[in-house]
């Protein structure tokens, strides 16, 4: 990131923790359809070691889908970036939203 150009490293930010908040919503939607919804069961020829260790695999990535975007949240609220520093996305839908029934 050290050799690219302020204006792309802003950009590429404010993607970056759009897209972890956007992972993190999509992991909690994940995890409600999961405990509301059962899951298919295993084959009659899955062993006991098997579907233990795919269900600790399982709440392996559950557990991570939603500790690393919380992490870099807590990362980016301990330190913000300076004003300025990233993309105005809420700014620009508005101001998209202004302009959708004008011509200019």
């Amino acid at each position: 990131m050290e050799g690219f150009g302020q204006p792309f490293r802003r950009q590429f930010v404010a993607l970056h923790i759009s897209s972890g908040m956007t992972v993190l919503a999509l992991s909690l939607a994940r995890i409600v359809w999961r405990l509301t919804h059962t899951p298919p069961l295993f084959s009659a020829g899955t062993k006991k070691w098997e579907e233990r260790t795919a269900h600790v695999a399982h709440s392996i990535l559950y557990f991570m889908m939603i500790a690393m975007p919380l992490t870099g949240w807590s990362i980016i609220s301990a330190h913000p970036p300076k004003p300025g520093a990233g993309a105005n996305v809420w700014g620009l839908l508005l101001r998209a939203g202004d302009r959708a029934g004008s011509p200019y």
